[in-house]
């Protein structure tokens, strides 16, 4: 619900935006897919669900042992709103038919007659990640194409997946996940099904080099670093084993289902979004926004400037709090005997001064904090506003917060202080502790330094559009008001 709440925020702030530039721009099926492979009861399921979580219904939600019922192909894609489908599809590469829409995820019955090489479920979701705006790199049609991640049938150790190489992966790829429990990951059938992924991978069409998505599932977090290690030399020694010439990109991430929490879910579901937006960027596909935007926005070279503020701040926010506290002393060395026979005045300005030093600035940059928001003429500044500025002032607020506190007691201290170091650590403690919390947001820390990323790396027509998809990407992960001012 949380991930619907922070979707939502960002949609409404869009809102305007959209009122521009056109919400209701059409969208066809592209040909570009992610298909997901593995055993059955490897999770595969399991990955979907976590996926696509606060995005439908209950009801809608994929059931492992019903979907191996059918040998469907799952489709999970864009629409305005959360349906499932059965379509009539034969190939990656057609337009979709609709026949019948479900209530709820179908059982072997309702199916019974539809054939798999033919037809397919197909679960919608208004999620614009689904969305390539400026069409999918297959075709020369730029129009907006949806992209599709499909799951496949999982097979039994008994299967030969060669049979069902087809369905394994589609026309044309973005990426292949492969989802294996980690108790599989060094068994000869395990093994034999990782070498089935691999060819199957070297065989594919992909866009750009080809991309393996590794999900090591059931996995204990004291277990995780060196078994997506291990995952990572297999991988490794079995593709130059078999001497295939495309450079092989991997990513790889462990978790444990039966002891997922909200921060796992939630951490999965940025590594799987982070790792395909990477691919898209470098394929110049523009996602999650009208098209309209590139053509006319020179405003993406002032969110430029204003990325690259707020990444500079956060990082010096980061060294000045490094350096403010040494062991249990926040102003080093400093006590009683040193201030003998000096006025309030000059203990004052002794102490301040010896701050500064150790801060290593004067008193006029460590007050150098203003964010400026987007002024309301500008289009997006609802979003902007929002979303990252907010969210910066908040960041940076509990550090503000600090050395305006430090301050506060430093200019409090009489002449000839008693216990100074005791005064000044006691006093300033909470605050500093306050203050590393803050600059330890992870979601908008990661969000921040994604974007700074991205305003570097892409051409500026595609800022804009980048910058929404990624502020989507986060919404999934923190639960921040709206309202919320320092």
């Amino acid at each position: 619900m949380i991930s619907i709440l922070n979707q939502n925020k960002i949609s409404d702030s869009l809102s305007g935006f959209f009122e521009i530039f056109g919400k209701n721009f059409n969208v066809s099926d592209g040909s570009l897919s992610v298909r997901v492979t593995g055993e059955f009861s490897s999770g595969k399921t399991r990955f979907i669900r976590e996926l696509i979580s606060g995005s439908i219904p209950e009801s809608l939600f994929p059931i492992s042992s019903q979907e191996r019922q059918t040998r469907l192909l799952l489709e999970v894609t864009y629409g305005s709103e959360p349906t499932l489908s059965l379509v009539k599809r034969s190939t990656d590469t057609e337009n979709a038919t609709e026949l019948k829409r479900f209530s709820q995820f179908p059982e072997r019955q309702d199916v019974a007659e539809q054939d798999p090489q033919h037809h397919r479920l197909r679960l919608t979701l208004p999620d614009e990640q689904f969305i390539l705006m400026n069409g999918d790199g297959v075709s020369e049609d730029q129009t907006p194409k949806r992209f599709f991640l499909i799951d496949t049938p999982g097979w039994n150790s008994t299967d030969d997946p060669y049979a069902e190489m087809d369905s394994v992966l589609g026309s044309y790829n973005l990426a292949l996940v492969y989802v294996v429990q980690a108790t599989r990951l060094d068994s000869s059938i395990g093994l034999e099904k990782l070498s089935f992924a691999l060819d199957a991978v070297n065989d594919g069409i992909f866009l750009g080099n080809p991309k393996l998505l590794v999900v090591i599932t059931y996995c204990h977090p004291s277990d995780q670093e060196h078994l997506i290690e291990r995952m990572r030399s297999h991988i490794l020694g079995l593709w130059k084993e078999r001497s295939y010439d495309e450079d092989l990109s991997i990513d790889i991430f462990a978790i444990d289902f039966s002891q997922i929490d909200q921060g796992q879910s939630d951490k999965l579901r940025r590594w799987f979004w982070t790792s395909l937006q990477d691919s898209l960027l470098q394929n110049d596909l523009k996602i999650g926004a009208p098209e309209s935007i590139i053509d006319t926005t020179p405003d993406g070279l002032l969110l430029v400037s204003k990325v690259m503020d707020i990444s500079h701040k956060i990082e010096r926010a980061k060294n000045l709090l490094a350096k403010a506290r040494v062991g249990n002393e926040f102003v080093l060395g400093m006590n009683t005997s040193r201030l003998r026979g000096l006025s309030q005045s000059e203990v004052h300005k002794k102490v301040y001064e010896s701050w500064l030093r150790q801060l290593g600035c004067s008193r006029t940059e460590l007050w150098e904090w203003d964010l400026e928001p987007l002024p309301v003429e500008h289009f997006l500044h609802q979003w902007w506003n929002a979303v990252w500025h907010q969210n910066a002032l908040r960041t940076i607020g509990s550090m503000r917060a600090f050395f305006l506190e430090a301050e506060r007691i430093i200019y409090s201290l009489p002449a000839e202080p008693q216990n100074v170091q005791r005064v000044i650590y006691e006093g300033l403690l909470p605050f500093y502790n306050s203050a590393i919390k803050g600059l330890s947001d992870q979601n908008f820390i990661v969000m921040i330094d994604s974007a700074n990323s991205i305003v570097r790396k892409v051409p500026t027509e595609q800022i804009v559009p980048a910058l929404i998809n990624l502020s989507f990407i986060n919404a999934r992960y923190s639960d921040v008001s709206a309202d919320y001012l320092f």
